[in-house]
C-alpha cells in the first residue's frame, strides 16, 4: 500500500505487479471474474495511496493503473517523475479501433472505475526476427509457426540491417488516470 518514496527518489520511478501464485508463473493462468473484482478493488486502493503520496511531492508526476485484457494477472500500477516523467509515455501503441471500457466485468466496482479515465492501447507480443530464427534452429518453434507469428502482425518495424521487430496484438491495455477535477 505505501509507496516507498526513498526508492522513488532514487529511481524516479516504480511499479507493482500481481505476480500471484498460482495465476501468474512461467504459464499464465486466467483467474476467475470475481477475484478479479477482489485484485482491481485492491490495486485501485493501492493507487489511491500512492497518488496522495505523489501529490504531496508538489511535483509534476505519471501514475496510472495499467488493466490488461483479457490477460488481467499482467496489470500493474506505475509510477514516474522527475528524471524519469516521461519514461512509460510510449510503451503501448494507440489503436484505431473504438471501444468502450469493459465496466461490465467490474460489477460492483462502477464507483471506483468511474474515478479514472480509461484509454485504450494494444497489447503486443514482440517479437525478434534473429530470436526467431534462433528458435527455428533450436527446435522452439516450426518454421510454420514463425510464418504464422509475421502474417498476424499489426507492426512491422526494421531496425538494424536485415533485422526486424514484429508486434503482434494480443489484447488490450486499459490505463487508468485518475480524475482530478
Amino acid at each position: 500500500m505505501k509507496l516507498d518514496m526513498e526508492h522513488i527518489n532514487c529511481y524516479h520511478r516504480d511499479y507493482v505487479k500481481l505476480w500471484i501464485h498460482p495465476f501468474y508463473g512461467l504459464y499464465n493462468i486466467h483467474p476467475p471474474a470475481w477475484y478479479n473484482r477482489l485484485l482491481l478493488d485492491a490495486i485501485i486502493e493501492v493507487y489511491l495511496c500512492w497518488y496522495e503520496t505523489m501529490d504531496n511531492q508538489k511535483e509534476e508526476f505519471y501514475l496510472k493503473i495499467w488493466l490488461y485484457e483479457p490477460n488481467f494477472i499482467k496489470s500493474q500500477i506505475v509510477v514516474a517523475y522527475r528524471d524519469n516523467l516521461h519514461f512509460y509515455e510510449n510503451v503501448f501503441d494507440q489503436t484505431t479501433e473504438n471501444k468502450s471500457f469493459p465496466i461490465d466485468k467490474y460489477a460492483g466496482l462502477q464507483d471506483k472505475v468511474a474515478l479514472f479515465d480509461w484509454k485504450r492501447y494494444v497489447q503486443a507480443e514482440i517479437y525478434e526476427s534473429d530470436e526467431l530464427q534462433e528458435d527455428i534452429l533450436n527446435g522452439f518453434r516450426s518454421t510454420e509457426e514463425v510464418r504464422q507469428i509475421i502474417k498476424d502482425s499489426y507492426k512491422i518495424e526494421k531496425t538494424d540491417g536485415n533485422k526486424y521487430t514484429y508486434k503482434r496484438n494480443v489484447g488490450d491495455v486499459w490505463v487508468g488516470t485518475f480524475k482530478t477535477k
